[in-house]
């Protein structure tokens, strides 16, 4: 609910500013690199396109939002999975993720030249996934833990347990939303903007095909963007 109310808010503000600030509007595309920052983790390379609006407060500093829909793609090497009170196996985790996100930015610019502008930029982003993708390998050289009766599963020593097995009916998506922070800067020259973007959230669960996964760990994601401004 909260997130609904706030979600009311922005676009009321949106629609209030729209009426009395001055606009400028933007298409962005690129690319971003992705990361789940853990033990033996792999980043991947993604996508990233969208649109963006921004409403002048003065000269230098805006407040805008934008619709991004990127693609998010990491890896977790040999990763322990306990499936059930005794038993745990081995598993290359790979994840790929669609999300969209809608970021409220600010920005400062700072005018080098007539032409020539640097920006900083922050501000907060609501991910919403949209497709998944992700898969978990076993590894021959995993390992089972049986001992003939069911033992404490705090006990035994696993990275991730699974949360149930959902069946192959299960639909392939990713189960949370979250609410991430993006912290950037950019350059704006004549009616084009370069911007290099982090964002910061929290990895939830994920479907591997076969099992759910809380993995509940920091997800790092850079953002390369080209953007032209109209």
């Amino acid at each position: 609910m909260r997130k609904i109310n706030l979600f009311i808010l922005i676009l009321i503000i949106t629609l209030i500013s729209d009426l009395y600030a001055k606009s400028l509007k933007c298409i962005k595309f690129g690319g971003n690199f992705s990361q789940i920052l853990v033990n033996n983790s792999k980043g991947n390379l993604g996508v990233s396109f969208g649109i963006a609006k921004e409403w002048f407060i003065s000269n230098r500093f805006t407040i805008g939002g934008e619709l991004i829909f990127s693609t998010r793609r990491s890896q977790l090497k040999n990763k322990r999975i306990l499936f059930y009170p005794g038993v745990i196996s081995t598993h290359d985790i790979h994840c790929s993720f669609g999300y969209l996100e809608l970021p409220i930015l600010m920005k400062f610019y700072f005018p080098i030249s007539n032409t020539l502008k640097i920006q900083l930029q922050a501000g907060p982003s609501f991910s919403f996934g949209i497709f998944n993708n992700s898969d978990a390998k076993y590894k021959p050289e995993g390992y089972s833990v049986n001992s003939g009766e069911y033992t404490n599963p705090d006990s035994l020593e696993y990275d991730y347990g699974e949360i149930f097995d959902p069946g192959p009916l299960w639909p392939s998506t990713v189960f949370s939303s979250f609410l991430g922070f993006n912290l950037g800067f950019g350059l704006n020259l004549l009616d084009y903007a370069f911007e290099f973007r982090y964002y910061y959230s929290k990895l939830h669960d994920v479907y591997t095909g076969s099992f759910l996964l809380d993995l509940d760990e920091n997800y790092h994601t850079f953002h390369f963007l080209l953007g032209i401004r109209f």
